[in-house]
């Protein structure tokens, strides 16, 4: 995981969030919505939406949302790559438990 945040922090040319925002901000800024995305996309994890609010200044909540579930992320401005990791490692873990219980729904 610190690898792929790594490399698309080098991609992306990111130091931390301070040019990034909600989703609403996302006319003049980019918006954090689309970093989980395309990290998500790049771990194929299948989700069915992702947005991201404004909690207040500098700090942003991401729900990303799968069929019947989700999971709620926080994010700084002034975060950089370990907070990311952790929170993508976090929905990892999450969509993991959802496809195990999906399975085992499936075989009773």
């Amino acid at each position: 995981m610190e690898k792929l945040v790594e490399e698309y922090f080098k991609e992306k040319q990111i130091e931390n969030f301070m040019d990034y925002g909600s989703d609403r901000d996302s006319y003049s800024m980019p918006s954090l919505s689309t970093v989980y995305k395309d990290l998500l996309d790049k771990l194929n994890i299948k989700y069915t939406n992702i947005f991201t609010e404004d909690i207040s200044d500098g700090k942003y909540q991401t729900t990303i949302e799968f069929d019947d579930n989700k999971i709620i992320v926080d994010t700084s401005a002034w975060n950089g790559k370990e907070v990311l990791k952790d929170n993508i490692e976090s929905i990892k873990e999450k969509y993991e438990e959802l496809q195990a219980e999906s399975e085992d729904d499936m075989e009773m």
